[in-house]
């Protein structure tokens, strides 16, 4: 996605009210596009407030933390997603360990 795509998207999202848990999950993706750390995080944790088992919320999370340079909170995430998702877990290992984020 086209960061100037991501920024149409994001806007015309604030613009519907949401109430389900993929619908922020998209909007944290679009921030995380865009760059607004804060903003990603606040949307993948209200992802994570309707469904806390949401294994895309946390691996996106965890992206967000690795451009953030919070590895210690990457590393929570992916704890985390050992539970929920294997083969999410691994692809989160994968960023951490080659510290690349999208």
């Amino acid at each position: 996605m086209h960061p100037n795509d991501a920024l149409d998207l994001v806007k015309k999202v604030h613009l519907i009210p949401m109430k389900e848990a993929k619908e922020f999950f998209y909007l944290g993706m679009a921030y995380l596009e865009l760059n607004c750390w804060q903003n990603a995080i606040e949307a993948f944790e209200q992802a994570l407030r309707i469904q806390p088992n949401d294994a895309d919320a946390h691996f996106g999370l965890g992206q967000v933390f690795l451009a953030c340079q919070d590895i210690e909170a990457a590393w929570q995430e992916y704890r985390i997603l050992k539970d929920l998702n294997n083969l999410v877990a691994m692809q989160l290992l994968e960023l951490i360990c080659t510290n690349k984020v999208h």
